[in-house]
């Protein structure tokens, strides 16, 4: 509801507070359901590059190690996501894209508890932000 005050979300994300930033961005992750489909977000300019940190912030320590081992291990440059544009689906059309390391993150982080728990947590922790 904050960032609706704003031209568009990336603008009115940085008036946010930091637990506030937290949570859009995992919500983001959350709302895509995979992670190719993150990376190819309208968002992902803003949430990738964050993501990692977030998960540190609410404690996902599973979830950031595994994402820190993806990104390390697909060489992924968060400053240029360009090639990422787009949905899963048009992605799995794009050469350049390894989809198979993308669905053996998604099937790696199905062992790990909901990212949700790690949310619903944070907030309560945080809740004067909010």
């Amino acid at each position: 509801e904050k960032l609706s005050a704003y031209e568009t979300p990336e603008k009115g994300f940085f008036y946010l507070s930091e637990p506030e930033q937290t949570v859009y961005v995992l919500f983001e992750y959350s709302d895509n359901c995979f992670i190719l489909d993150f990376f190819g977000g309208e968002r992902r300019e803003l949430c990738v590059p964050r993501f990692g940190e977030c998960l540190a912030r609410v404690g996902a320590t599973e979830y950031k190690q595994a994402f820190d081992e993806f990104m390390e291990k697909n060489k992924i440059d968060v400053n240029d996501l360009s090639m990422y544009a787009g949905r899963y689906w048009t992605s799995k059309r794009n050469k350049d894209i390894n989809c198979e390391a993308f669905e053996a993150f998604d099937k790696k982080i199905e062992e790990f508890p909901m990212l949700d728990e790690w949310i619903a947590k944070y907030i309560k922790e945080n809740i004067g932000y909010f």
